[in-house]
């Protein structure tokens, strides 16, 4: 089907996603009328992509050596933020600098995406000080656990996760 299969795919994708403000045009994310995204949805496309440990394993590595190439990682925040584990960097002329990144510390994964920012670098580092320290994990109650009780006709029975 060619390119354009292609990037009937990719807005199926998107759709099925959750992307509602994506429309790609182009299977290379470069400048074309009617490709367009937003940080919402970039976001969303990225919490998926890191489902796939290929792709992590991918976006994490530093440097790569191909025969007598060696191919380095633009994401600086590989190396100077901690837990950042990878994405994408990008330029386009009307989309200007664009950066989604994502971060894990104590089991949390976050992800990051700033549009048209001179500063994405030391941004994404903010979010992610603020992120981490500001937020934290909660279980919740597993299937058939009693997490606490509720009045039921003047009695007290206990509450039950079913799902």
């Amino acid at each position: 089907g060619g390119s354009a299969q292609f990037v009937r795919w990719m807005n199926e994708k998107a759709k099925a996603l959750g992307m509602e403000h994506t429309s790609f045009a182009n299977p290379s994310g470069l400048d074309e009328m009617g490709h367009s995204s937003c940080a919402l949805d970039m976001a969303r496309l990225a919490a998926y992509a890191m489902q796939n440990p290929t792709f992590a394993r991918i976006v994490s590595t530093r440097t790569a050596s191909v025969g007598t190439r060696t191919m380095t990682n633009h994401n600086k925040l590989l190396a100077s933020y901690s837990g950042c584990v990878g994405l994408k960097t990008g330029y386009t002329g009307d989309a200007g600098r664009t950066l989604v990144t994502c971060a894990e510390r104590g089991g949390m994964r976050m992800i990051a995406v700033t549009l048209h920012d001179g500063s994405d670098w030391a941004d994404h580092a903010a979010l992610y000080d603020y992120g981490f320290s500001a937020y934290a994990l909660s279980s919740g109650a597993k299937k058939g656990e009693a997490y606490g009780s509720v009045s039921v006709d003047g009695q007290s029975v206990s509450a039950v996760a079913v799902e």
